[in-house]
């Protein structure tokens, strides 16, 4: 039986590198792709097949894609994990902020979508879900509850949110379509905060939530679980109790 094949991007650091390790050690064909050289040489150093690109270029992204389907490359599982945390400043509002969180977060994956999807495979190895590769989707838990500063970040991921909803209306009879939404996550990201991340979790953990996850075809992947159920009890508050919240919590983080 052939090894099962997973593609993930972002992987050179964070969630993506815990994935691509943890899938390797698990038997997985790797693919990583990123964009810092020196790690994805570390990474082709231990058994895995390593790609240089950004995927917020749809250029570099169909570029990949022909070199993966001229290699007769076939995907069981992607997880399209790149992205990036740009914050706004409320005294100087700048719009390309939103413009480059909407290209980094949304964007990259619409075109990684696009470009892989003929190289999906439709004879997976999966007993419980014959037939199906997996698509997995980087959310955030952010997209509960509105944020101070991060107006273009949130906007990035609940359009991402939305549009695997709608693949799924169209997509789920060939493939399973996933969202993954994490909470805070220890990563090189994260460490920029200047605030209380509650409920931090390491990336090995976060990878380990999406890897057992996908394993038992789960749709929707979302941890902490302390956090999330408590984030959408907040989101299904009236608007102006959310509203409150968020505003002092906006005051917590600026004192």
């Amino acid at each position: 039986m052939s090894r099962q094949s997973v593609l993930i991007t972002g992987a050179t650091s964070g969630i993506g590198r815990a994935l691509a390790e943890l899938y390797q050690q698990q038997g997985f064909k790797v693919i990583a792709v990123g964009r810092n050289l020196e790690k994805l040489q570390q990474l082709e150093s231990l058994g895995i097949q390593a790609f240089s690109c950004d995927v917020s270029s749809k250029a570099e992204v169909k570029q990949l894609c022909e070199t993966l389907h001229n290699q007769n490359c076939s995907l069981d599982i992607c997880i399209l994990n790149a992205g990036g945390c740009l914050y706004i400043n409320p005294q100087s509002f700048d719009s390309e902020i939103i413009v480059n969180s909407i290209q980094q977060n949304f964007f990259s994956a619409v075109y990684c979508f696009e470009a892989l999807l003929p190289l999906m495979s439709t004879n997976c190895t999966t007993a419980k879900n014959a037939g199906k590769a997996k698509v997995a989707f980087m959310g955030s838990l952010a997209t509960q509850l509105p944020f101070t500063k991060a107006q273009g970040y949130g906007a990035s991921k609940a359009a991402l949110a939305y549009f695997v909803d709608a693949l799924r209306v169209d997509y789920s009879k060939n493939l399973s379509i996933v969202l993954i939404e994490p909470g805070f996550v220890k990563t090189p990201l994260t460490e920029k905060n200047e605030f209380d991340m509650p409920v931090l979790i390491e990336a090995n953990d976060a990878a380990l939530h999406i890897y057992q996850g996908l394993a038992a075809n789960k749709k929707h992947i979302h941890f902490p679980k302390r956090l999330s159920w408590t984030l959408k009890l907040l989101n299904r508050l009236p608007i102006g109790f959310r509203h409150a919240i968020a505003m002092k919590m906006a005051q917590g983080n600026s004192s």
